[in-house]
């Protein structure tokens, strides 16, 4: 095989191991434990060997720079699947002690569902609000909820499954 097609293989394979790689990892957050047995069979499988054939050409410096050019853009490739199958949920916490209200109106405004309850904090009551949204949303969420309170306390969990609920954000189409 000559060495153009052997570097064009070698960059291929190496972008598609390390993509592989990385929703791999995404199986293994979501619990998805089979299907990522299954993927870190083929990442693995490509990997030996191209790095074997690497290995026995060490002193080909194409083939170094085909393997590490793969890897890195096999990352860039991973992440940008993995953002277009995100549709992860996330369930979205927003502490404001004074400023909840508007909050609450603003975000029920744009189409958030919003689940506010009373807590207690070191000096006072607060009211906590729960709202879950797509991971993409969150971002805005946040960027909503700032203007108005810019002391609030936000965080996000990811959410692994979930039935039921007011959702207008995360319905199809929205």
């Amino acid at each position: 095989m000559d060495i153009i097609t052997w570097v064009i293989i070698i960059f291929l394979a190496r972008i598609c191991d390390v993509s592989l790689g990385t929703l791999r990892v995404q199986m293994i957050v979501r619990r998805k434990k089979y299907l990522a047995g299954i993927i870190g069979f083929f990442e693995v499988m490509i990997f030996i060997v191209i790095v074997a054939n690497v290995i026995r050409n060490f002193y080909n410096i194409w083939a170094i720079i085909a393997y590490c050019s793969g890897f890195g853009t096999g990352t860039i490739v991973g992440i940008s699947i993995s953002e277009l199958m995100n549709k992860d949920l996330l369930c979205t916490t927003v502490i404001s002690p004074g400023k909840w209200i508007d909050i609450e109106t603003k975000l029920r405004d744009l189409g958030f569902g919003v689940t506010a309850f009373l807590g207690r904090g070191k000096d006072d009551k607060c009211y906590i609000l729960r709202i879950v949204c797509k991971e993409k949303d969150f971002e805005q969420l946040k960027r909503e909820v700032l203007v108005i309170d810019a002391k609030a306390v936000i965080y996000a969990q990811l959410l692994i499954d979930m039935k039921g609920g007011y959702l207008t954000k995360i319905r199809k189409g929205k």
